[in-house]
């Protein structure tokens, strides 16, 4: 069994409690449990409370230190558990955490410590499992349509295929200009409060001048990742498909999935598999689920990236063997109109972790996808997921998923000190992150080291002598200083944002003249992707490209035929969530699940008349027996168990 199982999982209606490997929380004072949870043994018992603390906190007096620890005070989420007055004890030279409770003071490794007054809420460090780091410099794609699935936009699109032309200086080809975008997209993620992520190109993958701003887990060097005896394994293009139609190419893609399977066994350090698979709303999308089942790589090591295809069926397969979700619901709608069934995984108990994907379809950063994961939640499942479920996807289910959740993921101590502090209302702790701006990361923590916030924070011990700069003017919109209108400061290195903005700048500007359709007479149409996007938005929530809905759209699997049209606006007392299946007639009136394909039923795989989206046990008929239950022969059935 990996080491993720030995966490709480924070994606089921009622959360159980479990204890804190590698070790526990002390007693606690002012504990807010999540609702219905049994209290942690030696916790002080407050009964069923909601997710708020009292409004009134007790004074922090920030201090020097004189040793190499440092103790932060604030409001503590760990992401399970919520300590309203509470504080975080780590050492700057191991980079872990020592202790977390209401008054660390009575720990030895407290005296003489830095304390810093954050006044605001901790989180663990959020973690992205979903990023194409390369290209988030680039702008959103401008497409005048949606897609059947990703085959059709990536190689029969006229508009993506001049969209590429602008990431051409920062191909493997060059590999100072690839970096530069690297390190962009690092600072991108840090300054929203972000620690680690997955999705580094390939070619930087055994650099050793990445990864000094946020933990580059899939790379194969300490260096990048920080971590020695652990990487990641990101696969685009897990399931090899047809250009001309997109079905599933399945004996190129078994000679692919036997060397995964093999890197699975052979490498002890290799701790999960991301494979991108039915990303696509038509039955060509659902079948690479079923490829990948067959070849022996839907495994407790397997997180599968999108899985917007995924059938109920399917994810019962990946409840089943544990393997877990990577929901990037932006993109999915940026370029679907639709996104995964993540009510039905959850109810089928499927760990789900959010990550960004990029920001030519997906969201600035982890923030954003937060935002719009809640808009969501509003909007279209009824509120299906509570705020601690949130709140764990970006945080411990992104390390559960990634099966690093014995080091990353959680506030507790023993673990590494990768935290992220958030300015917000203290009572409603959960909602400090979600409702989060730019300007309210108030502290960014990695291995024991601050490297980006607030600059009365950023002083002494927490810093660990690095240099510090200040966020550069003119980087935030409508003329504000700094982030936002608020100072920040930034400790990691390069810590030259003028400069690394310049760079990618000039190198961008370089490539348009020389681009002919985009020099003097700048008429092509993808002349504005050479415009490098911005490192952070100001103003209110991301909400755009996050509400359901697409038109007709032309299919390329077999038969072709068109994808009925999802009008995606809620009618009240007609259609109450939007998916074009009238209130009388929805089998979850409350939870969009159009039709799949070009199917003309909802989803219902036990025939019980509610649909799955909204069945909290979709797969139980009547009688006793699983309806999901599946017979799929594997080519190696020992992956399945993590073997090696």
């Amino acid at each position: 069994m990996l080491p993720r199982r030995s966490g709480c999982l924070l994606f089921i209606a009622v959360l159980g409690a479990c204890s804190s490997e590698p070790g526990e929380l002390p007693d606690a004072s002012a504990v807010v449990d999540v609702p219905d949870v049994p209290a942690i043994p030696g916790d002080a018992e407050v009964g069923a409370v909601t997710q708020s603390c009292p409004a009134s906190f007790g004074r922090c007096v920030p201090a020097s230190g004189s040793t190499r620890f440092v103790r932060l005070r604030g409001t503590v989420v760990t992401p399970d558990r919520v300590l309203c007055d509470g504080e975080v004890l780590f050492s700057a030279d191991t980079g872990r955490i020592a202790c977390v409770g209401p008054d660390c003071g009575g720990d030895p490794s407290a005296r003489g410590a830095q304390v810093v007054c954050s006044e605001g809420v901790i989180f663990p460090g959020l973690i992205d499992p979903h990023q194409h780091a390369d290209y988030n410099h680039m702008p959103v794609f401008r497409h005048e349509r949606r897609y059947d699935n990703r085959n059709t936009w990536r190689n029969h699109e006229p508009l993506y295929d001049t969209f590429k032309i602008p990431h051409r200086p920062f191909s493997s080809t060059s590999r100072t200009n690839q970096r530069l975008a690297q390190r962009y997209a690092e600072v991108r993620l840090a300054m929203a409060g972000t620690t680690s992520m997955a999705g580094t190109a390939g070619s930087l993958l055994t650099d050793l001048t990445i990864g000094s701003w946020v933990r580059n887990l899939d790379a194969f060097e300490a260096v990048a990742s920080g971590l020695s005896n652990a990487f990641v394994d990101p696969d685009i293009d897990s399931v090899l498909v047809s250009t001309a139609t997109g079905a599933p190419n399945e004996a190129t893609t078994a000679t692919h999935l036997a060397e995964v399977r093999t890197r699975m066994r052979s490498d002890r350090r290799y701790r999960a598999f991301l494979p991108h698979i039915a990303e696509g709303i038509d039955a060509n999308a659902r079948a690479e689920f079923d490829v990948a089942d067959r070849n022996g790589v839907i495994t407790e090591k397997t997180a599968v990236v999108h899985c917007l295809g995924c059938s109920t069926p399917q994810l019962s397969r990946m409840a089943q063997v544990q393997a877990d979700l990577i929901w990037s619901p932006r993109s999915n709608i940026d370029l679907y109109g639709e996104t995964a069934d993540v009510t039905t995984a959850r109810a089928l108990g499927v760990t789900i972790a959010l990550g960004v994907d990029w920001t030519p379809s997906g969201s600035m950063n982890l923030i954003g996808e937060l935002q719009c994961a809640s808009h969501l939640n509003e909007r279209y499942y009824a509120r299906a997921f509570s705020d601690v479920e949130l709140v764990a996807m970006a945080t411990l289910n992104g390390a559960i998923a990634l099966n690093l959740d014995d080091s990353i993921g959680r506030v507790a101590p023993g673990y590494l000190a990768d935290l992220a502090v958030f300015a917000g209302d203290r009572t409603r702790p959960y909602r400090a992150l979600l409702d989060a701006r730019a300007q309210d990361v108030r502290l960014v923590i990695v291995g024991g080291r601050a490297i980006y916030g607030d600059a009365p924070l950023l002083a002494g011990t927490v810093v660990s002598g690095m240099g510090c700069m200040a966020v550069p003017e003119g980087m935030s919109s409508g003329g504000m200083s700094g982030v936002c209108g608020v100072r920040k400061v930034v400790c990691a290195q390069p810590s030259d944002l003028a400069g690394l903005r310049g760079a990618i700048a000039g190198a961008l500007e370089t490539a348009r003249r020389a681009d002919a359709m985009c020099g003097a007479s700048g008429t092509g149409s993808h002349c504005y992707a050479y415009e490098l996007f911005p490192l952070f938005r100001c103003g209110g929530p991301e909400l755009d490209r996050c509400d359901f809905g697409h038109g007709a759209i032309a299919r390329r699997a077999a038969g072709g035929g068109m994808i009925p049209a999802v009008p995606g606006a809620p009618t009240m007392g007609v259609d109450d969530d939007g998916d074009g299946v009238p209130n009388a007639r929805d089998n979850c009136p409350r939870v969009f699940n159009p039709p799949f394909d070009l199917s003309t039923a909802q989803d219902d795989a036990d025939g019980d008349g509610a649909g799955d989206t909204c069945d909290p046990m979709p797969c139980a008929r009547a009688d006793g027996s699983d309806a999901c239950a599946r017979s799929t022969a594997t080519t190696d059935a020992g992956v399945r168990d993590g073997g090696g």
